[in-house]
């Protein structure tokens, strides 16, 4: 599957976790990017990519949204400001390489799925999801 990525522009991750907390961004951005770096360690890889890390791939960001029913217009504002950054990295070329208009991402998201069901040497270790206690 890495050999998917090996291109010579970066890819662009971005996880918006709805509803924040008390607890702090930081935090959390850590424990997502933990548990993001034990699953590249453990990714078979070409040999060519033994020692790559994973921001050799990926710029990771993590953005928060404040909750919608409690504060509908803060997180209105919160969504627009996260368009807007998601617009200027596709209008700048930063992340144009690659990229997938809105209208064609179900297709998109299905062809990788069953590249990764048919691939044979993927062998990525499984992972529950656990809940963030603060």
């Amino acid at each position: 599957m890495i050999r998917k990525f090996c291109t010579p522009r970066k890819v662009n991750l971005v996880f918006v976790l709805r509803d924040k907390n008390k607890c702090p961004l930081h935090k959390l951005e850590e424990q997502l990017k933990a548990g993001m770096y034990k699953i590249w360690e453990e990714m078979k890889k070409p040999e060519a990519q033994m020692n790559a890390s994973l921001e050799d791939f990926f710029n990771i960001k993590v953005e928060a949204l404040s909750n919608f029913e409690d504060k509908p217009e803060q997180f209105e504002n919160e969504v627009a400001g996260l368009r807007e950054q998601i617009i200027s990295i596709s209008t700048s070329g930063e992340g144009a390489a690659g990229s997938t208009p809105a209208s064609g991402f179900r297709d998109y998201a299905k062809k990788i799925w069953d590249q990764i069901k048919e691939n044979k040497d993927l062998d990525s270790p499984h992972y529950r999801v656990k809940p963030l206690i603060n």
